[in-house]
């Protein structure tokens, strides 16, 4: 009765298009979705190298910042240190220098 009627003939053009369009879909998924996803990825690997460069780029500066200060702190060492030997020598070229005027002005007072 359902041959009678073309059931089969309507069940055959069912499958055909079904067939088309899970073809159609499988085609969209591997080219279209797949190619977005694959784009996505590498955009993803771009991001990360960028990260990871920037990363690296802070790292240098911090080093160099590093040494920079260190290098600063030993100059400054260095110059406390000679103000600190120089210093140990002023009392006694203050008292060099007053006994040099203090002689002088000796000298000066037994000539008048």
């Amino acid at each position: 009765m359902c041959l009678c009627q073309g059931w089969s003939v309507e069940l055959d053009v069912n499958i055909k298009q079904h067939r088309t369009f899970a073809t159609n879909a499988k085609l969209e998924t591997i080219f279209v979705a797949a190619t977005k996803l694959r784009q996505l990825e590498i955009m993803s690997q771009e991001s990360a190298i960028a990260v990871r460069d920037s990363e690296r780029a802070i790292q240098c500066v911090r080093r160099q910042r590093e040494a920079a200060l260190k290098n600063l702190w030993r100059r400054e060492a260095c110059k406390i240190a000679k103000l600190q030997t120089f210093a140990a020598y002023i009392p006694d070229i203050c008292v060099f220098f007053f006994a040099g005027a203090v002689g002088a002005e000796m000298a000066r007072g037994s000539e008048e």
